[in-house]
């Protein structure tokens, strides 16, 4: 993995780890033992595995996202699928 690489942090466990850009976040989980639940296996069928996309300071996790790094800069803390 290399600095271009995603950093992905799990709150609030603070597992993190770097991913190649468009991992997506339930193999991103589950390669780091982070529980998310997925009843459909992560086919974005059953809703289970929605995660919120934050920006912002974390000082609690040694982390600042800056606007726009977290995928769609225009809506901050929207909800995604795992």
């Amino acid at each position: 993995m290399s600095e271009a690489d995603a950093l992905v942090v799990f709150t609030p466990s603070g597992k993190r780890g770097r991913f190649a850009l468009g991992t997506p976040l339930l193999q991103a989980a589950r390669s780091l033992g982070v529980d998310i639940d997925s009843v459909c296996g992560g086919r974005a069928l059953c809703g289970r595995c929605q995660v919120l996309v934050m920006e912002g300071e974390f000082a609690k996790h040694g982390v600042s996202v800056g606007v726009g790094a977290a995928g769609d800069g225009d809506h901050p803390g929207k909800l995604g699928i795992a």
